[in-house]
């Protein structure tokens, strides 16, 4: 059922026709009448806005949630969607044209960056035409700061799940030409779990209203300025704390500082003064990690890596993010990332940087889900050699949980009163979600996803409750994260779902789909659902083979596969060639080459293609592809083709959306060609 598993934008509310938002209930960044910078501009005298005035008309102060000597942020109320947003407003009171005409040029920049670990920025203005605010995602949990105040130093495994998570948002601002300039622990936010996740996950905050007025300063001189922003002495590069011009390549050292300080308790330099601080970059070399915690043992690829963060020399650093997340995943895995490392900081040729083919740009909350995925192998518990048997439980039906009313209109789902087993979604995305607890009424006919909780995993007989009909996909993503709740960066573990455990959907004749990823499946597990209809299949991050999805009944029958990060995705792809039933594929991160994609070009009616994450894949593989008649979107971002002839191919498609390719480094004749070819979507 792709409604439930692709919808990715946010619910779309309509807005009256004389506001001027579009029917996504953002602004239009293009539309000059937010804009007016010849207007006259007076003083704003009042550094605070008064809590429940408005602004614009659309937004309703609710508290301020933070201040400093540049900005304060406030929790506001967009009244028109109802829905709470953080608005953030500049100190100050007098800009030039030119710095308000940037201001929106990179207010616009800064709305185009749309990844599951950036707050996302809405809108921007000016207050009583004087004062520049932006309006953000309204976001919360702790900050890396507080959980270090709180917790100090983080495990090892920990401080890889979230230096990775920031690995791919970081990278994806770089991927657009951004650079943060001010990585700090104040700015990482650990999210609080809610209905869209179990876990909390990394965003990274403040790519600041700051930075976007203020970018002609020397950097130097923002350390005079009380409660700086953009430029923290502790976490400046040397190049930054030079004021020299700054690339992506100073985030990497700031990050490098912050994982020192969270592995060892303290950044890596501490001066009496900022300028004490500043010259301890640029002069002296960072204690060990050992020496630095007082002789703590970390693996020896992790003291390179930190070590090699904080080269004071651009050239010699790690040349990419995704590198870095590389290292941490082997090293996260037990295998060593000498190979990865010493190939990463290769000072590249100026004139043909291999930065840019490396970033993951396309579903990236899906791929960071499948490298999660492989962090928390780690965790595993042996499998059990029997299912679980079911424990006592209050007021549990010993029989099935449903009945379908007299009139067939609706069905009405019995579950437990006293504790909830999970939730159930039907409808369009994002559909309407109940808790699976006491009586729950759906259309009869309506199809249902249903995510069980860790109670419900614990009983996995509980699926034989449910009548064969019942339910069109169940989704137990990642019931295979475990033993993880003991930490302070609080996430939530899931009970492990099995091979042997499988056996219990094996009378769901009505299943159309299954989500497995991170689960504990090996082909065994498949082989107790085999004879299952299913038209969607993800099997991301598990144990399974091509030898076990192919002797699936349906496999032939999917129209929707995911299995990125398996070993064998060629032979995945030659098992399902000349499938004409094939319409969504995703073979992420599985050694895929050249010849494999001239495998996929035997299925007829795929419409949307995700092979990123494949560096075997050069130009020729992505010419093989011009076949493919009906191929909608592509991502295949992170392989080895080329600006210049990937752009000739792409012409011949018959795309209907931007391809996911990185351009970071591409000629800037090619990436305007590219933008007026593709614009992006607002």
């Amino acid at each position: 059922m792709p409604t439930f598993k692709r919808g990715c934008n946010p619910t779309r509310s309509p807005m009256t026709p004389n506001d001027e938002t579009n029917n996504s209930g953002e602004v239009d960044f293009n539309d000059e009448r937010t804009l007016d910078a010849s207007a006259p501009r007076g003083s704003f005298p009042d550094a605070f806005l008064s809590i429940g005035s408005m602004v614009e008309g659309k937004y309703r102060l609710m508290d301020s949630i933070g201040e400093g000597g540049m900005g304060v942020v406030y929790k506001v109320e967009q009244v028109l969607l109802n829905r709470q947003m953080a608005l953030k407003t500049l100190t100050g009171n007098e800009f030039s044209e030119s710095s308000i005409k940037r201001f929106h040029a990179e207010a616009k920049l800064l709305a185009k960056l749309d990844h599951p670990g950036l707050v996302k920025v809405r809108d921007f203005g000016f207050i009583d035409n004087v004062k520049p605010f932006l309006v953000m995602d309204f976001v919360q949990g702790r900050t890396l700061s507080s959980v270090l105040k709180t917790s100090g130093v983080m495990p090892l495994d920990l401080s890889i799940k979230i230096f990775v998570e920031l690995c791919f948002a970081l990278g994806y601002a770089h991927s657009h030409n951004i650079v943060h300039r001010d990585i700090k622990p104040s700015n990482i936010m650990l999210t609080t779990p809610g209905i869209d996740s179990e876990n909390e996950h990394v965003k990274v905050l403040d790519f600041g209203i700051a930075k976007l007025l203020h970018r002609g300063l020397n950097e130097t001189d923002s350390l005079t300025r009380t409660g700086e922003i953009f430029g923290s002495p502790f976490y400046m590069s040397p190049e930054q704390c030079l004021g020299k011009p700054v690339d992506h390549r100073s985030d990497i050292y700031s990050m490098g500082c912050v994982m020192f300080e969270v592995l060892t308790g303290a950044p890596p330099f501490s001066g009496e003064t900022s300028i004490a601080t500043i010259m301890k970059h640029q002069s002296e070399m960072p204690l060990s990690l050992k020496e630095a915690s007082m002789g703590r043992e970390f693996p020896e690829e992790v003291e390179k890596l930190v070590a090699n963060m904080l080269e004071k020399d651009p050239d010699k650093r790690i040349q990419s993010l995704l590198d870095v997340a590389q290292i941490l995943i082997s090293i996260q895995k037990g295998l060593t990332g000498t190979a990865i490392l010493n190939k990463a900081v290769a000072v590249p040729e100026k004139k043909d940087s291999n930065l840019h083919n490396k970033y993951l740009l396309y579903a990236t909350a899906a791929l960071l889900a499948g490298v999660l995925g492989m962090l928390v192998l780690v965790y595993f518990n042996q499998r059990p050699s029997e299912p679980r048997p079911i424990e006592s439980t209050p007021d549990l039906p010993s029989t099935v949980w449903t009945t379908v009313s007299k009139d067939g209109q609706t069905k009405t789902f019995n579950f437990p009163k006293e504790f909830p087993l999970g939730e159930v979604t039907y409808g369009m995305h994002p559909g309407t979600r109940l808790l699976a607890q006491g009586v729950v009424v759906v259309p009869a006919k309506a199809q249902l996803l249903f995510k069980p909780n860790n109670l419900f995993l614990s009983h996995p007989q509980f699926i034989r409750n449910f009548r064969a009909d019942d339910i069109s996909y169940m989704d137990f993503k990642d019931a295979g994260i475990t033993d993880a709740a003991h930490y302070s960066y609080k996430i939530v573990a899931r009970v492990p779902l099995t091979d042997d455990e499988l056996i219990y959907c094996n009378h769901l004749t009505g299943l159309s789909g299954i989500g497995l990823k991170n689960c504990k499946i090996t082909d065994a597990g498949l082989a107790n659902i085999k004879g299952l209809n299913l038209t969607e299949l993800n099997v991301d991050g598990t144990d399974v083979t091509w030898k076990g999805l192919s002797s699936m009944d349906c496999f032939k029958r999917l129209k929707y596969l995911r299995a990125c990060h398996l070993r064998d995705g060629g032979k995945i792809a030659k098992a399902l060639a000349g499938s004409e039933a094939i319409q969504y594929l995703s073979l992420t991160g599985s050694d895929l080459g050249d010849e494999d994609l001239k495998v996929i070009t035997t299925m007829p009616n795929l419409v949307e293609l995700n092979v990123g994450y494949n560096m075997r894949i050069t130009d020729k593989g992505l010419k093989y592809l011009t076949k493919l008649k009906h191929l909608k979107a592509i991502s295949i971002d992170s392989t080895s083709i080329t600006p210049a002839p990937a752009m000739a191919i792409f012409k011949q498609m018959h795309l209907t959306s931007r391809p996911r390719v990185t351009t970071l480094g591409w000629p800037p004749e090619l990436i305007e060609e590219w933008s007026k070819t593709w614009p992006e979507r607002e």
